[in-house]
C-alpha cells in the first residue's frame, strides 16, 4: 500500500507540475498574442485577452502595464464618456504595475505620464508625477537635480 501511495503522490507532483507549466505556457501565448493586437492598434481584441491574464496571474506588472497601456490607447479612440472608464483602468492597472514592479522604469514612465497629464478628477497629480521623475532618474543614475527625465533644465 505505501508502495502505491508514493505512486500515487509522484504522479501527482508530475501532474501538478505539467499543468502548471502548460498555463505558463499559454499564458505566454496568449501575452505575445496581445502584444501583437497592441502593436497594431487593435486594443479591443488585446483587452480581454489581457483581463484574463491579470485574472490568473494578478501578481505579474507586465499584463497589468500592457493591460493599461491598451486601455489608455482605446480611451484616444472612444467618445469622452467612455474614455473616462478607460482612463481610470488605466490609471488603476499602471498603479498596480508600479506596486509590483516599482523599478521598471517603462512602468514609471507610462505612470508618470498618466500623473501629467490626466485631469486631477481622474488622478492626474503633478507631484506625483514629479515624484516618480525624480524614481527614474535615481534608478536611471542621472542625480542631477536640474534635469528631469526627457533632459530638459
Amino acid at each position: 500500500m505505501f508502495k502505491a501511495n508514493r505512486s500515487f503522490s509522484w504522479l501527482l507532483l508530475y501532474g501538478v507540475l505539467f499543468s502548471s507549466a502548460l498555463m505558463a505556457e499559454n499564458a505566454n501565448e496568449s501575452y505575445q498574442t496581445a502584444y501583437q493586437h497592441y502593436e497594431n492598434e487593435q486594443y479591443e481584441a488585446a483587452i480581454p485577452l489581457l483581463e484574463k491574464l491579470v485574472e490568473a496571474e494578478a501578481d505579474n506588472a507586465d499584463f497589468h502595464h500592457l493591460l493599461a497601456r491598451c486601455y489608455g490607447r482605446r480611451a484616444e479612440q472612444v467618445n469622452w464618456f467612455s474614455a473616462i472608464k478607460y482612463a481610470e483602468k488605466t490609471r488603476e492597472h499602471l498603479e498596480l504595475a508600479v506596486d509590483l514592479d516599482s523599478q521598471n522604469v517603462e512602468i514609471l514612465d507610462d505612470m508618470m505620464d498618466y500623473y501629467r497629464e490626466a485631469p486631477g478628477f481622474l488622478g492626474g497629480d503633478k507631484k506625483k508625477a514629479d515624484e516618480i521623475e525624480a524614481l527614474i532618474n535615481k534608478i536611471s543614475g542621472n542625480n542631477d537635480i536640474n534635469v528631469n527625465y526627457y533632459g530638459k533644465n
